[in-house]
């Protein structure tokens, strides 16, 4: 949503979207198996997950492919 409002003009949501992408990797991916991600928390925080979708893997790549996209606009 961050990178769509970008898009459309919104100077400060480039910067939301890489944000939400630094959470978004230090929650689920920096704490996962090489190669992996942490797909479910419980309400508690603990990883719940026992398999790695490859679903997951693929919306992944796109983001940070989108998120690529807005730091090369940004010059970052």
């Amino acid at each position: 949503a961050h990178l769509v409002q970008f898009a459309r003009g919104d100077v400060h949501a480039g910067q939301r979207a890489i944000a939400a992408f630094d959470r978004l990797w230090s929650m689920h991916i920096a704490p996962a198996v090489e190669g992996g991600w942490i797909d479910q928390y419980d309400q508690d925080g603990n990883a719940v997950s026992k398999d790695i979708p490859a679903s997951t893997g693929y919306h992944i790549y796109l983001a940070f492919a989108e998120l690529q996209r807005v730091v090369d606009q940004l010059s970052l």
